[in-house]
């Protein structure tokens, strides 16, 4: 704490020794072709702002600068002849860093139109990539940063959104429209990568306790939910594709922060300053640093974790770009992460059985790769290359502790997934009509893992290894089609191999948008989709039962089985209806219908089973023994709402309601719920932000969100069974019937931001659950008390930072 106290007493000093004057910014930029990435030369620029326009041409190079701009939020228009126009409304305009916009426009295909877009150049209510016709959306960093309690992350961020709702407080993975959070593929710079969070919850997990990535690296990106295009494979609820902001080609900036996570230190800039500022490389890079020893020590609970959480990760982005030979990106991201729970050596305090147990948790996450895009002389064609290196490892280990407190090892679970990753992209513009894409994606897969647990049976210790080497190779083609300005169609094809097994899928995929009236337009999707099960599911495993702690072979004893290596890949068959009405240019009613089925979808080799993989957010190793068969289903249906202001007149507002239903058959041929079946989800976001101070310099904002949903589904418990028994006994025949009471938590945020003349001083604290409603998470029968035990999620938690930009 005196860390954090002395760090703002320290800015608040130089704040006091510049006198007060005029604070203006640079706002500057590269304009280009959309659909070609050419330059385009002479596009006008112009920004309103309170005492009149300034406003200037691109060069040779389509880049501009806006010189001496009053700090603040500013509008922004761009014009180009024979394109649409853009606007960038409430442009916020601060003092710490220069504003650096790549913007893109789009050629009308017959009459001029203006648009109104983020800042980041994408239509506010349309995605970046303009191939999604329906569930999809862009992303801006600053909004990661405004939801209350969404901490910078995207994930969490996304919650807010119509169809998405909250897995757990204890951690960012999200369900998407009823699908098990395994569904969701994470994209940077076109390129899957693995988990990108901290302290994840398994193989197959899509999401964490903290996200790794940082939004100070971040650019605007896009988040999709169904009926994806053609380029997108390997995910079947969602899709994040992230795009890494470029650093600062004309001068360096640095940014601070400390708080109650820890310390964050960011830094960007030119390698040269020499040539046109179109071609000088950059560089970006934030280091983080966390301990939550500082909140711990306030008496704040992180779901019982008694060692005491710390990670740290380091993200950055290189541009090389030139005139004639393309541009060249090299980027990486790394993530280190440990905690778990000390079970209390005074066996008096034993209220439960799980008060013996104690757990540590490890996760290591790498990612480095680059990017190549080059441009071809016909001024219509592009092609990009990609390849990196990902690899995660995660620990897991259970440790029981004996009456007289002797440490027990339950189990310990530790795996390796390596990819080496291969990207081809080309881009051909034939005319403002017609847009062809095409591309490949190969992986080269590599899992490997070891398990060491005992047999329940013989209590003799068991090893588990797991060696699978592989390989997956996507194709797809799309074309984009706009016959009228008002009339866009996208239909494609995605073709899935996967080399273990030769497992082929063939994909179409189709998007439709139609703008039958000024302010309103219908959309349409329609796609086949697939997803990789966790590897594990497929590979090899080679069993030693054990007689000592040595891991001697007994001999005759060892074997090996692939009882799943011909299992194919799990399938859906999205159908999505969407409407659109601007009501006014800042203000928008979205209703989206869909329907998903799934199929090929794993469960267990038994006519009684119930077991289905759809049922799960993460692998559960248990699985390694069962038979699997690709003959389950699941069915997911709803119908869902969104109504949204834009930040405008310094106020915004996001309201979201979903109704829908999530289903699912294993061999036992009976349509249950699904665990994820909440029916109901609904949140309201807002904020407002203030100008302040004697020269209206300063902005105090404001935010807050509720979410009310239904609770997941759960088995009841058959309590008399269970006491006899000794052990948890499920209500026979009712697998899912039961359901955890609703879900409801409260966040706020406040932020102040001091504009200053050489730097920006920003003070925010986030709360999450302000309430202090302990929300239930699970049921279980403890064979200590004899009792059902309910594990509940976080209480309140607060998160103050204050971070310097200069």
């Amino acid at each position: 704490m005196r860390i954090f106290t002395s760090f703002l007493m320290t800015i608040f000093c130089l704040s006091n020794l510049l006198y007060a004057q005029p604070i203006t910014q640079t706002v500057r930029g590269r304009i280009i072709d959309k659909h070609t990435q050419f330059p385009l030369i002479g596009a006008t620029v112009a920004m309103k702002i309170k005492d009149g326009i300034v406003g200037t041409v691109t060069d040779l190079d389509g880049s501009f600068h806006l010189e001496k701009v009053p700090i603040g939020r500013h509008d922004l228009l761009v014009t180009y002849v024979g394109y649409e126009d853009m606007v960038l409304p409430q442009l916020l305009v601060g003092s710490g860093k220069e504003v650096v916009l790549n913007i893109e426009l789009q050629e009308s295909v017959k009459e001029l139109k203006t648009v109104t877009v983020t800042a980041s150049g994408s239509n506010k209510d349309r995605p970046i990539n303009d191939m999604a016709t329906v569930s999809a959306r862009a992303f801006t960093v600053e909004e990661t940063s405004r939801f209350a309690a969404s901490l910078n992350d995207p994930a969490r961020m996304a919650q807010s959104f119509a169809g998405v709702s909250s897995a757990s407080d204890n951690n960012n993975e999200i369900v998407i429209r009823g699908n098990s959070a395994r569904g969701l593929l994470w994209r940077i710079e076109g390129i899957e990568i693995p988990n990108p969070n901290h302290f994840s919850s398994g193989e197959g997990s899509s999401g964490g306790g903290i996200s790794i990535l940082s939004n100070t690296v971040m650019g605007s990106s896009d988040f999709l939910t169904g009926a994806f295009p053609a380029e997108y494979g390997n995910g079947l609820s969602g899709v994040f594709d992230i795009r890494l902001r470029r650093g600062n080609n004309e001068q360096r900036e640095y940014a601070l922060q400390a708080g109650f996570t820890g310390l964050q230190a960011a830094v960007e800039g030119p390698f040269l300053k020499k040539g046109a500022a179109g071609n000088r490389p950059s560089y970006l890079a934030n280091y983080r640093y966390s301990s939550l020893a500082l909140l711990g020590k306030m008496g704040f609970d992180f779901n019982g974790s008694d060692i005491v959480p710390k990670y740290q990760d380091l993200t950055f982005n290189l541009n090389f770009p030139t005139r004639r030979f393309g541009r060249l990106t090299i980027f990486g991201i790394g993530g280190i992460s440990d905690g778990g729970t000390l079970a209390d050596r005074d066996s008096t305090k034993w209220e439960t059985l799980s008060d013996r147990f104690q757990q540590r948790i490890g996760r290591k996450v790498g990612v480095i790769g680059a990017t190549y895009t080059y441009l071809l002389k016909n001024n219509k064609t592009y092609f990009k290359l990609g390849g990196a290196f990902t690899i995660e490892d995660d620990l897991r280990q259970k440790d029981s502790l004996d009456n007289a407190y002797s440490v027990q090892q339950l189990y310990r679970d530790n795996f390796t997934n390596s990819v080496g990753h291969f990207t081809f992209m080309a881009n051909h513009k034939f005319s403002a009509k017609h847009i062809l894409r095409l591309g490949l994606n190969y992986d080269r897969l590599i899992f490997q893992s070891e398990l060491q647990s005992f047999d329940p049976q013989t209590g003799l210790p068991i090893q588990e290894y797991d060696d699978m080497r592989s390989h997956l190779v996507q194709t797809y083609i799309q074309h984009q089609w706009r016959p009228v300005q008002a009339l866009e169609i996208n239909i494609g094809l995605h073709h899935t191999t996967f080399m273990l097994n030769y497992n082929h899928v063939l994909e179409p995929r189709l998007g439709a948008r139609w703008q039958f009236a000024p302010k309103m337009s219908i959309g349409y999707g329609l796609g086949m989709h697939n997803r990789l099960e966790p590897i594990s599911i497929y590979s090899h495993n080679l069993v030693k039962p054990l007689s000592d702690a040595n891991f001697v072979y007994e001999g005759g004893n060892s074997f090996l089985f692939s009882p799943r290596s011909t299992l194919r890949l799990t399938q859906a068959l999205h159908n999505v209806l969407s409407y659109d009405w601007v009501i006014l240019p800042d203000l928008r009613l979205k209703v989206e219908a869909y329907h998903q089925l799934l199929f090929n979808v794993p469960v267990k080799n038994d006519s009684t089973s119930t077991l289905s993989l759809l049922n799960y957010n993460s692998f559960d190793r248990a699985f390694s023994k069962e038979d699997l068969v690709n003959k389950g289903k699941g069915y997911n249906y709803g119908l869902e709402f969104t109504l949204e202001k834009f930040f405008s007149n310094n106020y915004y507002f996001l309201i979201t309601s979903s109704l829908f239903r999530s289903q699912y058959r294993a061999l036992d041929g009976v349509l249950r719920n699904s665990r994820f079946d909440r029916n109901y989800v609904f949140n309201v976001v807002g904020g407002k932000e203030f100008v302040v101070g004697k020269t209206k310099e300063h902005i105090l904002g404001t935010n807050a969100k509720l979410v009310y949903a239904g609770g997941n589904r759960t088995t009841p418990i058959d309590l008399g069974a269970s006491q006899q028994a000794g052990r948890e006994v499920l209500v026979d025949g009712a697998v899912f019937e039961d359901r955890l009471p609703a879900y409801l938590r409260l966040d706020l945020g406040f932020s102040y931001r001091w504009n200053k003349p050489k730097f920006a001083l920003v003070l925010s604290l986030d709360v999450q659950n302000v309430s202090n409603r302990l929300n239930v998470e699970q049921r279980y029968y403890d064979p200590l008390s004899g009792e059902i035990v309910e594990t509940k999620m976080l209480g309140i938690i607060p998160i103050l930072n204050g971070r310097v930009e200069f």
